[in-house]
């Protein structure tokens, strides 16, 4: 089991269960220094690493050969301020909205990186979503435009940090959605925990 976010929160109760049922988990965080998903080459560099350690055989179609991600790690960045001379600070390494690289890009590039590395897919995703992802606004055209440095044309009086959380938890959903026709052989399930005190 390949586990993100484990370092705090759901992703550390995730992990604690998962071993306590015999589970081998493989665990990266910004906290354990081994995973920055808002780093790209954090990400590739973790999956590679990852992947050495696991020894897939497609020949082999035991369970044990499966690699379940159980995907849970986010922020959401309380500075409301959207003025220029704050921007820089927001972005990420790879000059996306950090929030939106932490929350999304990161979880999709390593999902990326893992199917360029095995032609055996994963057995299962599980990624962690949200209630609040009904309040997202999501235009691919704008993120396109502005290289993932917006996600939509929201006016900035009305940005909010909760409201841009909403949006990368919408581009979760999107990802299950585009996963579930992508990887057809693989479970795929979106889980929303509800209110969690993390």
């Amino acid at each position: 089991i390949i586990a993100t976010g484990a370092s705090s929160g759901i992703g550390q109760a995730t992990v604690k269960k998962l071993k306590s049922l015999g589970a081998t988990v493989v665990s990266g965080s910004r906290t354990e220094g081994n995973l920055d998903l808002s780093d790209l080459s954090s990400v590739k560099s973790f999956v590679r690493t990852t992947m050495n350690k696991i020894i897939i055989n497609d020949d082999n179609n035991n369970d044990d050969d499966y690699i379940i991600l159980a995907c849970a790690a986010e922020i959401c960045n309380m500075d409301k301020k959207r003025e220029e001379e704050e921007e820089e600070k927001n972005l990420s390494v790879d000059g996306f909205d950090k929030s939106f690289a932490t929350n999304h890009i990161g979880l999709q590039a390593m999902l990326m990186e893992i199917e360029k590395l095995n032609s055996k897919k994963p057995a299962m995703v599980v990624i962690v979503g949200s209630k609040l992802e009904r309040n997202g606004l999501v235009d691919p055209e704008i993120m396109l435009k502005h290289r993932g440095k917006k996600l939509n044309d929201r006016p900035d009086e009305e940005y909010t940090a909760v409201k841009h959380y909403s949006d990368t938890k919408l581009c979760n959903q999107m990802l299950s959605t585009a996963l579930l026709e992508r990887w057809p052989e693989t479970k795929v399930f979106s889980v929303s925990p509800g209110m969690v005190d993390t």
